[in-house]
């Protein structure tokens, strides 16, 4: 039944009135009257009688008789009282009594009103009915607070249930390396503010802060669409240039006007020391140098994602050369709007305070942490927390273990390829998408590292330096590095007239397989012993990823001035 209906119920059911006297006259010139008002009537001659009538006839009134041998009214009404906590039953006492201490007694004993003998039909309809109206209300709020607390404690429990599903989804990753310190604190059971991290195919660590309009449930609906997209597509090997139009393209479409993710991406690369990064929205991130105290600024460059759609949108990415000593600093604005007992926010320049003067020797984190906790003493939190410190010591960011090492398909033979023109080099990075081929056809993942590494230095090859002439030795020092990204770009644009074919062929040998991997491009070719150098001691930038590749296939041979390069990869069966 629902709380409506038993409300209703409640107020039109013929009500019990249960009349106490231990004079029988009395007691039936009484039960005769409450007959005549239309109630049904129950009856008891004696306190102890009513007690226990109370107890299991429910009487919606009492008609209490004060004067009666062993338990008189008052204390019969007293141990009613006691026992009826649930509910409330109006009491009525009838007395013969007018003056004012015995009617303050009817009072102190639990009593409602009180009605003199002999008594009057009018003025007793009057005092029930008055009664009775109490009743019901006080009876309609106790249904409707138990309907209230069924309905939240369903809320609570469904929030905790989807909160759950939410931890699932928006999981952790890779958060636990050793680089990488944070603290996530949400205002509520959701969190509006989201920190993921995974990493690549060939090693690279992605990290991704993101900070949802508002906080709480609301704020938390576009974290799982997002988070899908994030760890799927790391997963696949794609790069923050990829995967930020794909979030901005599901956030334009599952985001509500008003609600927006400002978010920072970025993407480190330990073996080159250097680091991809979109942000959007957030507040100033800093780049913190140990050995210097020098503290950088990284402005967002970008709107929020979920506001724009991407033909609209012009994404600009950063690249920055990293060092060992180096911290990178990540929060949501909860941290530097937090305020002290005088309203007053500790903004970013408390940040950069805390860095400069650690209250917790050599960590910024818990420094930063710390500071934070004196800055607004007992006030309550006021927004979703999230701080992060990446630590670009590059030792630290190796990944240890973390392959998820599956069972490969029996080796089968079988051959694809690719071919793409001008215009599809412009728009698409093929290495992905062709290695996820490979494993779906093999099912290759615990080798999906060292391919993705083979086809991208292969492919790399072939467009940068056959296509569009890039010479690898403007990469010797960081500047040189953004210069020579710069004019990738430039050069990308402007190229009109030339293709890359990718093609794969595998066969099954006794232990394993074997997979072929050809790449050819129709460019002017170039010199592969230029652009090669050893592993050893090379901190340029450049010339360290045909000798990787050597080192990972059985073979690899370059050919046609080098617009033609063949690379072998034998594997063993994993059962």
């Amino acid at each position: 039944m629902l709380p409506e209906e038993k409300i209703q119920e409640e107020v039109e059911r013929k009500k019990k009135i249960l009349v106490v006297d231990d004079t029988k006259l009395q007691r039936l010139i009484i039960s005769d009257l409450v007959t005549k008002l239309g109630f049904d009537v129950i009856e008891a001659v004696s306190g102890q009688e009513a007690i226990d009538r109370a107890g299991d006839a429910y009487p919606d009134l009492i008609l209490m008789d004060i004067e009666m041998p062993g338990i008189d009214g008052f204390e019969a009404v007293r141990k009613v009282r006691q026992l009826a906590t649930k509910h409330y039953i109006p009491v009525i006492f009838v007395t013969g009594f007018d003056n004012e201490k015995n009617l303050q007694a009817c009072i102190d004993a639990g009593g409602d009103d009180f009605i003199s003998k002999p008594v009057n039909q009018l003025a007793l309809d009057l005092k029930i009915k008055s009664l009775l109206r109490l009743s019901d209300l006080l009876k309609q709020q106790r249904i409707q607070k138990e309907k209230f607390e069924r309905t939240q404690h369903e809320i609570f429990r469904e929030q905790e249930i989807a909160a759950e599903i939410f931890r699932k989804i928006v999981h952790e990753g890779s958060l636990d390396t050793p680089n990488i310190k944070y603290l996530l604190s949400p205002m509520s059971l959701f969190n509006g503010d989201i920190l993921l991290a995974a990493y690549t195919p060939t090693g690279q660590l992605q990290l991704m802060l993101g900070d949802f309009t508002g906080h709480g449930l609301v704020a938390s609906i576009g974290a799982g669409p997002a988070a899908e997209i994030f760890y799927g597509m790391t997963a696949k090997g794609f790069g923050v240039e990829e995967i930020i139009p794909e979030i901005n393209k599901k956030m334009c479409r599952v985001l509500p006007t008003g609600m927006f993710l400002a978010i920072c991406l970025l993407s480190f690369d330990s073996q080159q020391g250097l680091i991809s990064l979109f942000t959007g929205g957030l507040p100033e991130q800093l780049l913190f140098s140990k050995d210097s105290g020098d503290i950088a600024r990284i402005v967002s460059s970008n709107l929020p994602l979920g506001i724009i759609d991407n033909e609209q949108s012009d994404f600009s990415f950063e690249h920055l050369e990293v060092r060992a000593d180096q911290r990178l600093y990540l929060f949501s604005d909860g941290i530097i709007e937090a305020r002290n007992k005088n309203g007053k926010e500790s903004g970013i320049e408390g940040l950069e305070w805390c860095l400069r003067n650690p209250v917790i020797e050599d960590s910024g984190f818990d420094s930063i942490l710390e500071s934070y906790k004196r800055f607004i003493g007992n006030n309550a939190q006021e927004d979703d927390l999230t701080l992060v410190e990446i630590n670009f010591d590059p030792v630290l960011a190796v990944r240890e273990g973390r392959q998820i090492i599956q069972k490969t398909k029996p080796p089968a033979a079988w051959q694809t390829s690719m071919t793409l023109d001008s215009e599809a080099l412009k728009t698409t990075n093929p290495v992905p998408v062709v290695v996820n081929q490979i494993m779906e056809l093999q099912g290759l993942q615990a080798y999906r590292e060292a391919i993705y590494t083979i086809v991208t230095e292969l492919f790399v090859n072939a467009l940068d330096h056959g296509l569009l002439g890039l010479d690898s030795s403007l990469k010797k020092d960081a500047e040189g590095f953004m210069h020579y990204f710069e004019l990738r770009e430039k050069r990308l644009q402007e190229f009109y007239d030339g293709q890359i074919k990718i093609s794969f062929k595998h066969k099954s040998l006794a232990s394993g397989g074997q997979l072929a991997i050809l790449i050819q491009d129709n460019g002017s070719g170039f010199d592969v012993t230029a652009v090669e150098k050893g592993l050893d001691n090379n901190e340029d930038y450049s010339g360290r990823g045909i000798q990787l590749v050597r080192k990972l296939c059985s073979s690899l041979a370059y050919s046609d001035g080098g617009r033609r390069a063949k690379a072998v990869f034998d594997w063993e069966n994993m059962g």
